[in-house]
């Protein structure tokens, strides 16, 4: 009895040697993770999120209307926003239009409270990731909103980028060249999986970005490339998994909750976003901790 209790506790060990450190990694991770209370957390990040959603909507509209015509700044917004949100999409835009009709052109000072009201999301955000560090220093008010706003410049850094490669690979898919016209009738599939993989990419640039330099502690790009990676594929499975099932039929939103359906749709997805945000964080923090102890 005593030999089958001593192999059951060294179990872990084994396991993890034969994956090459991955076992421990993976449950050292749901472990932090849980001791963090980072599900708790994810929940209140959805709160504050749903809440600075419209905000971040308007600034970011008012600011593409700054270089474009409103009309084309409020569809690249919105042509975003359904690739990071699956599902409703009418239920944001019908609300994000009358904001738009109500409010009529926003001023500087209209902005800037925009951009304020928009951060606070963002702030939350990154109190949890920094949380992720047990050894980081905690950021002031202050230092917490530049932080915030910070990060808002980053994500309409690449709203941008998206855009412009969103553009690029519909001008390549259009045009008569050898190798476009070498595709045949794969040509549909083939562009379509090279804008996947774009993506994917910018999705874990944007991972990237926020588990390097928004936790208060110095942390190594390998470090947060591992945990933006799953992230990064963790988001668009989760993605493509929820929209499949949000019309498919099965979901049983409207069954429930009726017109709040789509509301309870949209706010689950933002938790189920967030919980993978702080799920990465926390990887990629335990990854640092072994990578530190050798």
């Amino acid at each position: 009895m005593e030999d089958l209790k001593a192999r059951l506790r060294s179990l872990p060990n084994q396991l993890d040697r034969a994956t090459g450190g991955v076992f421990g990694i993976v449950t050292g991770t749901f472990e932090s993770f849980g001791e963090a209370r980072a599900a708790q957390a994810a929940a209140g990040l959805a709160y504050y999120t749903f809440f600075s959603m419209f905000p971040l909507l308007l600034f970011l509209v008012s600011l593409g209307s700054l270089f474009l015509e409103q009309e084309a700044a409020y569809q690249q917004v919105m042509d975003y926003i359904a690739g990071a949100i699956p599902v409703s999409r009418s239920l944001i835009d019908q609300n994000l239009q009358q904001v738009l009709e109500t409010r009529g052109a926003v001023g500087f000072i209209g902005l800037v409270g925009a951009l304020w009201s928009a951060s606070g999301a963002f702030t939350v955000l990154a109190n949890n990731v920094n949380i992720a560090w047990p050894t980081s220093e905690r950021r002031g008010f202050i230092k917490g909103r530049l932080v915030a706003l910070a990060m808002i410049g980053v994500l309409v850094l690449f709203l941008l980028v998206s855009a412009f490669s969103t553009t690029i690979i519909g001008l390549v898919a259009g045009l008569r060249l050898p190798l476009v016209d070498g595709l045949a009738t794969n040509r549909g599939l083939v562009f379509s999986l090279i804008s996947r993989l774009v993506s994917l990419g910018i999705t874990w640039l944007l991972f990237l970005a926020l588990y390097r330099w928004v936790p208060n502690v110095s942390v190594r790009w390998r470090w947060a490339a591992i945990g933006a990676a799953v992230s990064a594929v963790l988001w668009e499975a989760a993605t493509a998994l929820f929209t499949w099932y949000v019309y498919s039929g099965l979901a049983g939103y409207r069954i429930v909750y009726g017109s709040l359906g789509a509301l309870v749709a949209l706010l689950f997805w933002i938790y189920l976003g967030s919980w993978i945000m702080l799920f990465g964080a926390h990887l990629s923090a335990v990854v640092a901790r072994r990578a530190e102890r050798g």
